[in-house]
């Protein structure tokens, strides 16, 4: 089921880093080309390229890094999440680069940071999206309506997440079987859970006028920028966070 449906490695040794006074614009410029050229294979676990990117922090870089995510089909995929974790270093926790680029006008650029807003930006972009609800008028609500949506839908997904299984084939009946990842593939599963933890961990829970802000705010938002979700359901999910905060 999708989020939708619902309501229808970071280096930390200083020593290692990069001297970014040794950049210079042009070689920020073959990063970025290189990050849109590169094949997808590029971000997987333990990429030097993205490794690279993280030692300093250029809107370009993020942007670049941006769409590459967003015109990979399987969000799920290890790279989607290796991009999402280098987004999230470099930008983490006000991501004014996806904000910029979700009020950019641009259809792809909106699209591709809501996503990523949503994915990952937990509490800090609960906050951003109602102060945008407050000062922003209708330019802005078809892109950041779907991002709230799926924003409290993956403080659902969190609560409800599960120990990590995978399917296997059995090799006499041919027939695949569900097994617990971690005594199946501990090395994977330990992945698994890094990826959740990055993931996750900004998603705090804020206070309940906040929470009944963004209600309030959310029922002047005309109908037509929620297509078919359930309004009611949705308004009802984020009152029900305030369990969370007591």
């Amino acid at each position: 089921m999708g989020l939708f449906d619902f309501f229808k490695n970071k280096k930390t040794n200083s020593d290692n880093s990069i001297d970014k006074n040794k950049f210079d614009d042009n070689e920020i410029v073959n990063l970025v080309k290189e990050i849109e050229s590169v094949q997808f294979k590029e971000f997987w676990y333990g990429s030097n390229l993205l490794e690279k990117a993280t030692q300093f922090k250029d809107e370009r870089i993020t942007r670049a890094l941006t769409m590459r995510h967003y015109f990979l089909e399987n969000k799920k995929a290890g790279s989607c999440y290796v991009l999402r974790h280098t987004i999230k270093t470099l930008e983490a926790p006000y991501f004014n680069t996806l904000w910029d680029m979700l009020q950019s006008g641009d259809t792809d650029q909106s699209n591709a940071a809501s996503f990523i807003l949503s994915e990952i930006g937990g509490l800090w972009t609960f906050q951003k999206a109602i102060n945008l609800l407050r000062n922003k008028g209708q330019e802005t609500y078809q892109y950041l309506v779907p991002c709230i949506i799926n924003l409290i839908a993956r403080y659902y997904e969190i609560q409800h997440e599960a120990e990590p299984t995978m399917q296997v084939m059995d090799v006499k009946t041919e027939q695949l079987e569900t097994v617990a990842m971690k005594s199946f593939a501990p090395d994977i599963y330990e992945r698994t859970m890094q990826d959740r933890k990055l993931s996750n961990e900004l998603f705090k829970f804020t206070t309940p006028d906040r929470i009944d802000e963004m209600i309030l705010l959310l029922k002047k938002v005309p109908s037509e920028f929620f297509q078919d979700i359930d309004r009611e359901k949705l308004y009802n999910a984020i009152d029900n966070l305030k369990v969370k905060t007591t």
